[in-house]
């Protein structure tokens, strides 16, 4: 069975983010600054931030209906290869969805750019 690269709750975009862009950063979330006993400044990481975007050309209506449905949720569990497959709950994703073109058999190309963030990994706060 392949990894699954890219999955947005129940629907698996692996086949189609093979050869699209996905983008996934994290970077740490730190504390307050402190002094501790020993009389330094120290911060506590807290977590990390993980930022997440792909974009998408469809030819597939159907698929361009998955991607959006699978975004409309307040919450939604999102499974990534970054390179370990990491799966994270993050805030509703930011979606932009529209046809490109219509090619000469009626067919409608869609181009789809998901961007979506966890500002705290683990409880997303």
């Amino acid at each position: 069975m392949a990894a699954i690269i890219l999955k947005i709750g129940d629907t698996d975009l692996s086949d189609v983010a093979e050869q699209e862009q996905v983008k996934i950063s994290s970077s740490p979330v730190f504390g307050k600054e402190f002094v501790n006993v020993l009389g330094r400044t120290v911060r506590q990481c807290l977590g990390e931030k993980i930022d997440l975007s792909a974009q998408f050309s469809l030819k597939d209506e159907a698929a361009a209906r998955a991607i959006a449905g699978a975004c409309g949720s307040d919450k939604v569990t999102v499974t990534y290869l970054d390179p370990f497959e990491t799966s994270t709950e993050f805030e509703r994703p930011s979606l932009t969805v529209f046809p490109v073109f219509e090619d000469c058999e009626g067919v409608l190309y869609w181009n789809i750019s998901v961007s979506m963030t966890c500002p705290l990994k683990g409880s997303c706060l």
